[in-house]
């Protein structure tokens, strides 16, 4: 065979090879042209595509390859939890939060807080709860990180990022709102107990032993806290910054103006209030301007009438009282400097030698 006649014999073989790609190992032995379904592996799962077309007609792709692949779900679909970047503007405050707006101006950590976020943004994400029905614009309620959810307003961020609860009983909200605070960014005592009240009236607990079991506080500790916030006086919630102060003011604030201390309730609430913007202006002295008003108004203490006092020269020497054992002789410090021990032990002797 000349070269020219092995040419066209070699392109005429090259002119019988379908068009659209390789020829398979069927198609070499003569058997009828298959396709083979394009397999990869996405998220633990084999996501089967289409071969690519050859210019034959859809309708003749095996039945086998022609799998249904639903639509991911959509975020919180499946009631779990999701985090998103939610617009600042439709996150409302949840009523039962742990501490209020004036707490956070009176804050010395917050403007921190402000220079953190205005040069990072918020790092750490917020809780949210959305809400079953959209209030107005509002579509969600910030369960914890008010702090943060504060700042961001103040600063004019549009979103602030976010792990949204999609179902979230008020009781589950106010035991993740109790575990991101302990121990992080806690409330002031009074914010605190005004909370414990809230959840109480709620009928989150029974009383506030159950209530403490709940959030895993101490029992003592939680009925101090209940009690606090219950016998406050409203005058007291009204004029003075009580989130600034320490648990023993507070309770001084309550045992102070209570009815039977030797002058009425109403007095000592006035004396206290005159004295509102020391108060308020310097809480760590908070605790001994209140001993010093109460020094000033309350009577001098009296003897009991069972006792009595013996003067010299105008100075109390000795004084005595009677009991059901006996009775109880006290002599002066300045009489007891003058006498050594042999002598009061013969004035004794010489007393209950003339019984």
């Amino acid at each position: 065979m000349s070269n020219e006649e092995t040419f066209k014999t070699k392109d005429k073989a090259r002119s019988a090879r379908p068009v659209g790609g390789m020829m398979g190992a069927g198609q070499r032995r003569g058997q009828e042209k298959t396709s083979k379904p394009f397999v990869a592996e996405g998220d633990g799962e084999k996501l089967f595509e289409k071969p690519k077309e050859t210019g034959s007609d859809s309708a003749s792709t095996p039945e086998r390859l022609r799998v249904s692949v639903p639509s991911p779900a959509l975020p919180g679909q499946d009631g779990e939890p999701y985090y998103a970047e939610v617009p600042v503007v439709k996150i409302r405050s949840w009523r039962f939060k742990d501490r209020t707006s004036a707490e956070i101006e009176d804050d010395p950590e917050f403007l921190d807080l402000m220079g953190r976020v205005r040069g990072n943004g918020v790092v750490q994400a917020i809780g949210v709860r959305k809400l079953e029905e959209q209030d107005g614009d509002i579509e969600y309620e910030e369960i914890f990180g008010f702090k943060r959810l504060t700042a961001s307003k103040l600063l004019g961020l549009k979103t602030i990022p976010a792990k949204v609860f999609v179902t979230l009983t008020d009781k589950q909200a106010a035991v993740l709102q109790h575990e991101e605070n302990t121990g992080k960014s806690d409330p002031s005592y009074y914010s605190r107990g005004c909370a414990y009240l809230r959840y109480l009236d709620a009928e989150m607990a029974s009383g506030p032993y159950a209530l403490a079991a709940l959030l895993g506080e101490d029992k003592q500790s939680m009925a101090n806290y209940v009690r606090v916030a219950r016998e406050m006086r409203e005058e007291f919630k009204e004029h003075l910054k009580l989130h600034t102060f320490s648990s023993k003011v507070l309770f001084n604030l309550i045992s102070l103006t209570r009815d039977g201390g030797g002058v009425s309730p109403e007095t000592m609430v006035k004396k206290i209030l005159d004295h509102k913007q020391k108060l308020n202006e310097s809480p760590q002295q908070a605790s001994r301007v209140l001993i010093r008003l109460e020094s000033e108004v309350k009577p001098a203490r009296k003897e009991p009438s069972n006792t009595k006092v013996l003067e010299v020269d105008g100075r109390e020497a000795f004084s005595w009282k009677r009991n059901k054992r006996g009775a109880t002789i006290n002599v002066s410090a300045d009489i007891a400097k003058k006498l050594d021990d042999d002598l009061i032990e013969q004035v004794l002797t010489d007393l209950a030698n003339r019984l």
